[in-house]
């Protein structure tokens, strides 16, 4: 039974991201039928524990390409993390198949909420993001997030659980299937996208294409660039976008503004007339920081950025606030471990997510904060177009992460229903409109190339760019109430005992 359980469950997976989205309303029926079973607790655990990790590996086994050690650590920790939400439901739901089932999904849709925001972040996996491989099917994603997809998978797969368990099928489950579809194949197909929108916006996104592994220094990076840009004399573009750390050679904030390198690059903005905005490894002096040099007496740090340039004397900058799990940032927590990953950044609160310029108001985000839609929504204010950088040079050109990563970007489109421009180092280039459907898409062939592409501004406010940061908090909120009402309810109904 159970082989044939964790089976079915692989197949339904395997379907519902790569091929067609839908069949994840269905994929975790294994889990229920796990989770109500009248196994042991150990032995509910241990298969809750081999389908999570199935998951995992079906979805995110290119970690494993990427590298060996670490990604069947992340597997394993992340199968790990899951299982406390089952450990949590077996605890509270004792032997009450019902409360046991609605603690379950509110304890996911919590765990969901603190991967997003915790600094142990992985919100890849998110239920919700399943369905990005066919937005027409989730445009209510903007009144809810990625987590109502997430509630949507959770509450349908119940449903037919419970249907099966009885043995007969009621109209309930259809309905909710089909009115969550109907709602956004309506709003796709219904809402007049055109008539919302204020300019239209002409974008240079630059895609390159260097290896991790190879070193190519800034100074050539930077003729290259001027090549092409000359070859495609791009004077009608408003911006011109670079990947992630495109420059990060001995870049400090505090001359960045007398150095060579910005004094070029305005004199490429102002020749070309467009703002360019890229991304730099940027030092900073600072008594803590992990870099040293004169034998210790200078010590800074080095900061994931986007500067924009133009020819003000104004020079924004955004620096990166999410990071990769050890790959880029590793807690406090885990440092006793000696895990090598950068540790070369700092959680900085107060820097700013937005460049604004003439009445634009852009959200940059930096590529791990893309596939966050709680960052956004958490730091989100009016803006209307996002910009997106990215460097895939450590997915070693694997494909289906690569488009893993795109599909999952995209969903920031619906959310906040605004035009989304990706440029990327050795990955994907991308534009999105506000329904999520990518418009051009290119992935990286050329060392250096530039093209122009044209989205448009809008002044939507969406549900959930407004309401948001107290959507996804919700479920937090409701199953801390649960669980309070289960821990003090003997405690009422003793004291009731007492005075009869």
């Amino acid at each position: 039974m159970l082989l044939i359980l964790l089976l079915s469950f692989s197949l339904l997976i395997y379907l519902s991201w790569y091929n067609f989205s839908l069949f994840v309303l269905i994929a975790w029926i294994p889990l229920f039928k796990i989770l109500n079973s009248d196994w042991s607790k150990i032995k509910i655990i241990a298969s809750t524990y081999t389908l999570f990790a199935i998951y995992n590996l079906v979805v995110t086994y290119w970690l494993i390409e990427w590298d060996t050690l670490k990604g069947i650590s992340v597997i394993a920790i992340n199968s790990l993390l899951m299982e406390s939400v089952v450990i949590l439901s077996l605890f509270v739901g004792k032997d009450n198949s019902v409360l046991r089932n609605v603690t379950f999904v509110l304890a996911w849709l919590a765990f969901e909420h603190i991967h997003h925001i915790w600094s142990f972040t992985w919100p890849w996996l998110t239920l919700g993001n399943t369905f990005s491989i066919q937005p027409i099917f989730i445009q209510w994603y903007k009144f809810t997030g990625v987590l109502g997809g997430s509630f949507w998978v959770l509450i349908s797969n119940l449903s037919f659980y419970e249907q099966i368990k009885k043995g007969k099928f009621k109209i309930t489950s259809a309905l909710i299937v089909l009115v969550p579809m109907a709602l956004s194949i309506t709003m796709y197909f219904g809402d007049d996208i055109v008539s919302k929108r204020t300019n239209c916006i002409r974008v240079g996104v630059m895609l390159t294409n260097f290896s991790s592994d190879e070193y190519v220094s800034d100074s050539i990076k930077l003729e290259l660039v001027k090549e092409e840009i000359l070859k495609k004399d791009p004077k009608n573009l408003k911006y011109m976008l670079f990947p992630e750390t495109f420059f990060k050679e001995n870049i400090w904030a505090d001359g960045f503004a007398f150095s060579k390198l910005y004094k070029e690059l305005q004199s490429l903005s102002k020749a070309t007339h467009t703002k360019i905005m890229s991304g730099y490894f940027l030092n900073r002096e600072e008594e803590d920081g992990i870099y040293q040099q004169g034998n210790g007496l200078f010590k800074f740090n080095q900061y994931n950025s986007v500067i924009q340039i133009d020819t003000s004397i104004s020079i924004p900058i955004k620096l990166k606030k999410v990071f990769i799990p050890i790959q880029e940032y590793t807690p406090s927590y885990l440092q006793v471990f000696d895990i090598q990953g950068y540790t070369n950044f700092k959680l900085l609160s107060g820097n700013k997510d937005y460049f604004k310029d003439e009445g634009q108001k852009i959200f940059m985000s930096i590529c791990y904060e893309s596939v966050n839609g709680i960052f956004f929504s958490d730091r989100w204010t009016d803006e209307n177009l996002i910009f997106m950088i990215a460097s895939e040079a450590f997915l070693r050109g694997n494909s289906i992460a690569m488009q893993q990563y795109q599909n999952i970007c995209r969903l920031r489109a619906i959310e906040f229903s605004k035009f989304l421009f990706k440029s990327s180092n050795a990955g994907i280039r991308s534009v999105s409109d506000e329904r999520g459907e990518v418009v051009n898409f290119k992935r990286a062939s050329k060392s250096v190339e530039l093209l122009s592409y044209v989205g448009h501004t809008n002044n939507v406010k969406t549900f959930y760019s407004t309401w948001g940061w107290l959507t996804n908090k919700l479920p937090v909120f409701v199953l801390a109430i649960l669980i309070l009402f289960i821990i003090f309810l003997p405690v009422i109904g003793s004291k009731s005992k007492f005075v009869d």
